[in-house]
């Protein structure tokens, strides 16, 4: 009995041992395809724009390009997974040029900018560094990615998109008319009536007061004038606008001067350039604010375009909001 009773044990313990081998390969492989998933070992390097998009979107991300009904000013193309927790965006403003943002919701409510990286704050930094992580994640270069939206916009037509469904955007009544909401951008506030739809900007705001009626838009944004020195004249202050004014005229379509004002705002000597531009075979009347504040190097941009045909229409709060203006 106890000769059997060591075949027997001989016979199991041959039995766990095959067992134990075939599971340890199973797991062995088990961990091989997970590492090799976790780690994204698909090589990328070579793939094409429409690769891209495809492979994008066999992991959840969806390309979409569209402009909103009445605001034809502004395209969107966009890449966002299921959740539309991560975004990615060229807006393309035919008054202001192109701008590529990054934005994953789960760090803040900022939009990185991708490319001009040292125009971004500190939590459009938090952002950024959310963006390089995301890349590393889907393994893709950031040139790829901007390509792959590239080639969509190329490729694909605009979608006009009803405001009313895509912004939940509703009538204001009298009274919420009167009501005014102040905006922050970077060292100045301003106000502006409750009402317009604001979207966010390179930089600052847009401002849609008829979104029903025009294509009206008030601009507003900042960026280093790089003029800083260790004392400032009426001479260094008019170079400074000189120069803005000068780049105003070579970016702008049939630049047609209509007048160049001196006028105050917030204690500050300021300009307003008026002038006609053409835009989208258009021609529109802008009004061009320029604010030069010397404490922190910046100017202050409030562009107000609407077209030609309507001009005499020219939302008359535009003064009221200019008027608004502080130095923080």
């Amino acid at each position: 009995m106890k000769k059997n009773n060591i075949v027997i044990n001989k016979k199991t313990f041959i039995i766990v041992v095959i067992m134990s081998m075939i599971l340890l390969a199973s797991l062995i492989t088990t961990s091989i395809m997970l590492y090799s998933s976790t780690n994204n070992k698909v090589n990328t390097s070579n793939f094409t724009d429409k690769e891209i998009i495809e492979y994008l979107e066999k992991l959840g991300y969806k390309y979409d390009k569209t402009m909103y009904s009445n605001l034809l000013s502004t395209t969107y193309i966009t890449i966002t997974d299921r959740e539309d927790d991560i975004r990615i965006q060229k807006i393309i403003n035919d008054f202001v040029g192109t701008s590529y943002t990054f934005q994953n919701s789960s760090y803040n409510d900022s939009h990185a900018d991708i490319l001009n990286i040292e125009d971004n704050d500190k939590d459009e930094q938090i952002q950024y560094s959310a963006y390089k992580k995301w890349l590393e994640d889907i393994n893709l270069s950031d040139n790829q990615v901007i390509s792959s939206i590239n080639y969509y916009d190329k490729n694909n037509e605009v979608k006009i998109m009803d405001v009313d469904d895509l912004l939940d955007y509703k009538d204001n009544t009298i009274d919420e008319k009167e009501k005014w909401t102040t905006y922050t951008v970077e060292n100045i506030k301003y106000q502006v009536p409750s009402n317009w739809f604001q979207q966010e900007a390179e930089n600052g705001n847009y401002h849609y007061p008829n979104i029903y009626e025009t294509n009206e838009l008030l601009y507003v944004s900042y960026y280093k004038a790089n003029a800083k020195v260790a004392g400032v004249s009426v001479i260094e202050t008019e170079k400074v606008y000189n120069d803005v004014i000068e780049g105003i005229k070579s970016s702008s379509q049939d630049f047609t001067l209509i007048n160049i004002e001196d006028i105050n705002i917030a204690n500050i000597s300021c300009k307003k350039v008026s002038y006609y531009s053409t835009i989208n075979n258009s021609e529109y009347y802008i009004n061009t604010y320029l604010l030069y504040n010397f404490n922190d190097d910046n100017i202050y941009n409030f562009t107000i375009g609407i077209n030609k045909s309507e001009q005499d229409n020219i939302n008359q709060s535009i003064n009221e909001i200019i008027n608004s203006i502080e130095i923080n």
